[in-house]
């Protein structure tokens, strides 16, 4: 709507000429909503395709043991 678009833009340059930051704040960011509102939606990065016949890492036969260490102090009876 132009009637909008422009009473945001006085709004805004009335607010900034007499130092009314809140209503300086509030005009611009109902103009910059009005300005970007014919856009459509934004296009965002794609996510690659899930394969899910892509072959896996190792199963349990062919993955190794882990040694397990124990580094624990031992416990003394005094």
């Amino acid at each position: 709507n132009a009637t909008f678009l422009t009473t945001a833009a006085v709004a805004l340059l009335v607010a900034i000429r007499f130092r009314l930051i809140f209503v300086a704040l509030i005009s611009g960011w109902l103009l910059w909503g009005e300005l970007t509102r014919g856009r459509g939606p934004q296009r965002s990065a794609t996510l690659p395709a899930l394969d899910f016949n892509a072959p896996r890492d190792a199963g349990p036969e062919e993955q190794q043991p882990v040694e397990v260490v124990d580094d624990s102090t031992p416990e003394s009876d005094s």
